[in-house]
């Protein structure tokens, strides 16, 4: 008897949390870079407003973080995008952590 060789393809499955984490991160990355420039740009003059986007990307990054490492209990085919929301979310969460303590200082 002939042994069936087929080939299954199959497209890589990603979990919401992961999608989530990594748009959570990216949304974080992209306002820190928007407000630095406009703070540059006003010379530090931006007002409440600036701290309230600030602190709202701050959190983006914490729940990206938590989605993305919730993301790895899933049972996928690929977790890439698991690791890349993770990282970017984490790397954002300690931006966004020591920007909020050289404001305190």
């Amino acid at each position: 008897m002939a042994r069936n060789n087929q080939n299954t393809w199959q497209e890589k499955k990603y979990s919401f949390r992961a999608a989530a984490a990594l748009t959570l991160g990216g949304i974080s990355a992209v306002m820190f870079a928007f407000l630095a420039v406009l703070s540059a740009a006003l010379k530090g003059e931006t007002g409440m407003w600036a701290g309230a986007l600030g602190t709202s990307a701050m959190l983006c990054a914490f729940v990206g973080i938590l989605l993305g490492l919730g993301s790895f209990r899933d049972l996928l085919n690929s977790y890439t995008m698991s690791k890349a929301g993770t990282i970017i979310s984490g790397i954002m969460g300690a931006v966004w952590f020591l920007v909020f303590c050289a404001g305190i200082m």
